[in-house]
């Protein structure tokens, strides 16, 4: 039986989460209330902004998107199993305390150089996603920061980060605005 499963970067899904990285407390229902809030103030007001007619490109790109801490926590997750299928919905721009791409000059190499650095070797670089399927919606934006050149380089970048951690052939669908027209 196929489960579809709503993550928001960073969100705790349990207390045991938040007591690991030593952040206050809180119980499971405190938690998933909060999950539900962040859904119907954050993610759904995002996403309908991104299809409405006027989207406010700037007021969508988030301050701190750490994707390759969500990814790298994705990868160790029970429920990833050989034959699942993962759906990723970003703009990719990683900007977190770890990494920020396009933000801070020379953070986003191409993939064969940053996987050499510390930071990802310690801390950033996921299990094996050897046997799952990743399907990648990049909601495009019209500029990524002042150190990229342009979508693809990002692109390229998530291409390699999962072909190098076991995708086969991770698939990336550019969602540009008005193209459904």
């Amino acid at each position: 039986m196929l489960s579809s499963r709503f993550h928001i970067c960073g969100q705790a899904t349990s207390p045991e989460q938040l007591t690991t990285i030593n952040a206050e407390g809180g119980n499971t229902g405190f938690i998933k209330k909060q999950r539900e809030r962040l859904y119907d103030k954050r993610l759904r007001p995002e996403l309908e902004a991104l299809f409405s007619d006027s989207p406010d490109a700037e007021r969508r790109q988030m301050s701190q998107s750490p994707m390759l801490e969500m990814v790298a926590d994705l990868s160790r997750s029970p429920a990833l199993k050989h034959g699942t299928k993962v759906v990723l919905i970003s703009d990719l721009a990683q900007n977190s305390d770890s990494v920020q791409f396009c933000r801070v000059k020379n953070d986003m190499p191409p993939f064969s150089i940053f996987k050499q650095k510390r930071v990802y070797q310690d801390s950033l670089k996921p299990q094996s996603f050897e046997g799952v399927e990743v399907d990648i919606l990049m909601l495009q934006r019209s500029r990524y920061g002042p150190y990229c050149r342009d979508e693809d380089e990002i692109r390229r970048f998530w291409v390699d980060y999962f072909r190098a951690n076991g995708v086969k052939s991770p698939h990336v669908i550019r969602i540009r605005h008005g193209m459904g027209k």
